[in-house]
């Protein structure tokens, strides 16, 4: 092969080599965004104080606020205490960064995404008073119902994705609320070790559990053979009970149901009250420093009101 031919050959391949590259640049995902794409700026999550989900069908909007405490959530003139871990969640999704290729950007087609306004789910993330941090309205899935369609308010721009966010845009407000009777043992601020002693005071009769080093010590009730490790799932059991609704403001769980008493290891007693039974065996429940009454349901009663076959070693 000649000189020239080689030199020919060699240019051409060097040529060929820099366009590869230069293409590899221009359609690499993370250089244009498409693969390292993020709604929310992770750098502003320190700031964020409230969240708004409207639009579409359902109960109203959700609205969450954070007032230099935990998150709540805010219906009319009430707050009750929200889900800290859904809403971390919730921000964690809307922050990360991921695939999310531009679909079109013409206003033509936002209908066919189910991204007009007023039909599509819109959420804002709000850092302080102004402008909001977010503003995106989220639409329909796509035909494999693994991507959801997305754009920002006020952008023709429609880019589309894994749909980690439809999850959390139901209909349903309350599946926002910490029901827990202890909202702070989802968090683990409050468990059973920070419990040394348990009075319950029902119908005339008083059970106790004091913690005695290691073990505990039953009060009220005759066993054989008492399980002193069941008394640590039982404190868990009522720590971690849940209600199904917040009660209609105004109600009270009265005073003829049944007193619980939780000494903590801080030297601060919880008192629950929980009333009588109605018909269908819900009770109405309070807890001491809480506003707030719930509703439980039968099954969920039944964790505080144990007999005593279930302290017994089996």
């Amino acid at each position: 092969m000649s000189y020239k031919r080689k030199l020919y050959l060699l240019s051409g391949l060097t040529a060929a080599l820099a366009l590869i590259y230069v293409l590899s640049l221009v359609f690499d995902p993370d250089r244009t965004g498409e693969g390292n794409h993020s709604w929310l700026d992770p750098k502003s999550l320190d700031q964020v104080d409230g969240i708004t989900v409207s639009g579409g069908a359902g109960e109203g909007p959700l609205e969450l606020r954070r007032r230099g405490g935990p998150w709540m959530v805010v219906r009319g003139e009430n707050e009750y205490p929200a889900r800290e871990l859904r809403v971390d969640d919730f921000l964690r999704v809307l922050s990360s960064r991921g695939e999310w290729p531009v679909r079109s950007a013409s206003s033509a087609f936002h209908r066919s995404f189910g991204l007009e306004e007023g039909t599509a789910r819109r959420v804002q993330v709000f850092g302080g008073p102004g402008l909001p941090l977010l503003d995106i309205l989220v639409g329909r899935g796509d035909s494999t119902g693994r991507e959801v369609f997305v754009r920002r308010t006020g952008s023709d721009e429609v880019r589309s994705g894994e749909d980690r966010l439809t999850v959390y845009l139901g209909d349903r407000v309350n599946s926002w609320y910490n029901l827990r009777l202890f909202p702070e043992s989802e968090s683990g601020r409050l468990d059973a070790g920070n419990v040394q002693r348990l009075s319950l005071y029902m119908e005339g009769e008083e059970r106790t559990w004091s913690r005695d080093g290691a073990g505990w010590i039953i009060g009220g009730m005759e066993l054989a053979r008492p399980d002193r490790n069941r008394v640590e799932t039982y404190i868990r059991g009522i720590l971690t009970t849940e209600a199904e609704d917040f009660a209609v403001p105004g109600e009270s769980p009265g005073t003829e149901g049944a007193r619980l008493v939780l000494e903590l290891d801080d030297g601060s007693p919880r008192t629950l009250l929980i009333g009588a039974a109605d018909e269908s065996g819900k009770r109405l429940a309070s807890v001491s420093g809480n506003a707030h009454v719930y509703v439980l349901s039968g099954w969920a009663s039944e964790r505080i009101f144990r007999n005593a076959a279930y302290f017994e070693t089996q």
